[in-house]
């Protein structure tokens, strides 16, 4: 059997999707998630499966940009598939001789006993398969490298497992739930409320009832200034910050919690974006909250790296009396659980301020500090000094 008679038999090793999306990586082309799925979910459907040179084709369809990358794409072929091919390409016609051969060597007898377990084979197949039923069976197409089944549902290999959707340490209904318990009631607005108290007291005071007092609606007014640690060991925790911001929109907090971004240290500039631009001092930012606002800091604090600076260690300290200044309640939130700060400057730094893990009770933690209600003892064991 020749190499090209291989190429134009239909797709039986599925694996091979994600042999060239590796490949292909390598190589430099800029493919992610959703260009995986695309051609994992056109193969799903049939397309690309008639043959080898037609899954090709399917690859430069969905992949392909430009005709460097054609090139790089066959490259990847003659890298992962070829070799492949050729294996198959030998492996046939080393079985047909061996049949074969077998067939000469055996006797009248045992060609008759062959012959009747072939017919026993082929009748026991027409009672469980009926004909034309293959043809009615959907094609299954495992995205994970295992062979095509007739079962609905494939199991894919645990060499290539996927999972497509996110763990997060703490549900974002439960971060959201959280929020919501920091409060700072306060009436601001229109008088939209009835005043039973103000209504009473005028009566007593005119003698006549001159129609129902209202007063403005009590609302949460709570501020939140976030400075979050941005790049660097930082990068792998960027969706943990979002899932923060998103809880604090969902839990009551639009328009009322600020970001400012900084690289390590957020001393002396902070930024107002997260590529790190439009700089300002941080005592400026600092300045500008608003009275009774509290102030969380996010970041792994070198824990990440494991490792322990100097510079970083006393130039956060510098920020920190900045900010205890403005902030008699400043937390650290940091995303690396507690047994990853020995020996860094996260375990240097806890012992200058409250510092709590990404879990559940560190959530309820931090904001139970911010509300005064049970504050957080500082890794010393003491107590923050006011």
């Amino acid at each position: 059997m020749t190499l090209r008679a291989t190429q134009e038999r239909p797709l039986k090793e599925p694996s091979l999707i994600f042999g060239v999306f590796e490949e292909l990586r390598r190589q430099g082309l800029p493919l992610g998630l959703t260009e995986y799925l695309t051609l994992a979910t056109a193969a799903e459907e049939g397309h690309g499966l008639e043959s080898y040179a037609q899954f090709k084709r399917l690859c430069r369809l969905l992949w392909a940009t430009s005709t460097d990358d054609y090139v790089v794409i066959d490259q990847a072929f003659e890298t992962i598939v070829d070799p492949w091919l050729e294996k198959e390409s030998v492996a046939p016609d080393t079985q047909s001789e061996t049949r074969a051969t077998s067939t000469q060597g055996a006797g009248p007898r045992d060609q008759g006993k062959k012959d009747r377990m072939e017919s026993a084979s082929r009748s026991q197949e027409k009672d469980v398969l009926p004909e034309g039923s293959l043809s009615r069976q959907p094609r299954m197409f495992p995205l994970g490298g295992g062979r095509a089944t007739g079962s609905t549902r494939s199991i894919p290999s645990s060499a290539h497992r996927f999972v497509m959707t996110p763990r997060w340490p703490v549900s974002l209904r439960t971060l959201a739930t959280t929020w919501r318990v920091l409060r700072q009631p306060r009436r601001q607005g229109p008088a939209v409320e009835w005043d039973v108290e103000g209504t009473v007291q005028r009566l007593a005071q005119t003698g006549i009832f001159l129609g129902p007092v209202f007063r403005p609606a009590q609302t949460n007014q709570a501020q939140l200034l976030l400075l979050i640690d941005q790049g660097g060991s930082m990068v792998p925790f960027s969706p943990l910050v979002a899932q923060v911001k998103d809880s604090l929109r969902l839990g009551g907090y639009r328009g009322r919690f600020t970001s400012w971004y900084f690289h390590d240290v957020p001393h002396p500039r902070v930024y107002a974006r997260s590529m790190l631009v439009n700089g300002k001092r941080l005592p400026e930012v600092l300045s500008q909250q608003p009275a009774g606002a509290h102030l969380v800091i996010l970041s792994d604090a070198g824990a990440a790296r494991g490792t322990w600076e100097r510079r970083r260690l006393e130039q956060t300290k510098q920020a920190l009396i900045d900010i205890v200044r403005r902030f008699p309640n400043p937390v650290w939130l940091n995303p690396m659980p507690k047994n990853r700060w020995r020996g860094t400057t996260a375990e240097s730094l806890a012992k200058e301020i409250p510092m709590v893990t990404w879990t559940a009770t560190g959530f309820r933690d931090l904001v139970n500090h911010l509300r005064g209600m049970r504050r957080l003892l500082l890794a010393t064991g003491q107590q923050v000094s006011q």
